[in-house]
């Protein structure tokens, strides 16, 4: 709702009754960010990470803060850091049942993938790098085929490619893992857009080089 001020007097209030519930330190951190309380969020973040060295949680999120600065370089060593720490802990092993059966945690156990995604996102606004924009997103597709922003970000860079069928496809998908109504609203606009782009080329392929262009600076802002 974007009242950022509520916001962080709530986590100020949830980080003194718990202060080991780490979302609560990175959201505080955000909303002082969103606030424009640059030093304040830097500095929470900082104790955040010193506090929590085990959790990646805290890196990924520094690390889109970084990106949001384009601080690219810093952003992209912090993502690392944090998929360092999900590859080192991981989904914990499967569980024994009374009979001696191993039965897996459910997907709610999964290795965090958004860091791989937040990666590849920071390589393609530095270096303008699809493919490995790609290649991180797949890779996170592979550990968990429902994480909605990998789908996503491989809609926009295969619409930023001019791979329309492609992007039309993964946006389809991205509005089936969608968990909230703008997230909803936002995969069918692109599906439907994308959809109208193909015919307005058809009938105007001179107008092609333009279209990638604006693709193009619509991806470089997300």
């Amino acid at each position: 709702m974007n009242e950022f001020a509520e916001a962080a007097d709530n986590y100020v209030k949830s980080n003194s009754l718990d202060p080991q519930f780490v979302f609560s330190h990175v959201q505080l951190a955000v909303a002082q960010y969103k606030l424009g309380n640059l030093a304040n969020s830097m500095a929470t973040f900082r104790r955040t990470l010193k506090a929590f060295p085990e959790r990646s949680e805290p890196e990924n999120y520094y690390g889109e803060l970084l990106l949001d600065q384009q601080r690219f370089q810093e952003s992209v060593e912090h993502f690392d850091k944090a998929i360092e720490l999900e590859e080192k802990t991981g989904p914990p092993p499967p569980y024994e049942l009374a009979e001696g059966k191993e039965v897996p945690w459910p997907k709610s156990h999964t290795v965090n993938v958004l860091p791989l995604v937040n990666k590849g996102l920071a390589i393609f606004q530095w270096k303008q790098d699809v493919a490995v924009a790609e290649q991180c997103c797949n890779q996170a597709l592979q550990i968990d085929e429902e994480c909605e922003a990998a789908v996503a970000t491989l809609a926009q860079l295969s619409l930023q490619q001019g791979k329309s069928e492609r992007a039309i496809e993964l946006f389809a998908r991205q509005a089936e893992l969608a968990r909230t109504e703008p997230e909803l609203i936002s995969a069918l606009t692109f599906q439907y857009a994308t959809v109208a782009q193909q015919q307005f080329l058809k009938n105007y392929p001179q107008m092609a080089s333009h279209l990638s262009q604006i693709a193009r600076s619509m991806m470089m802002m997300g």
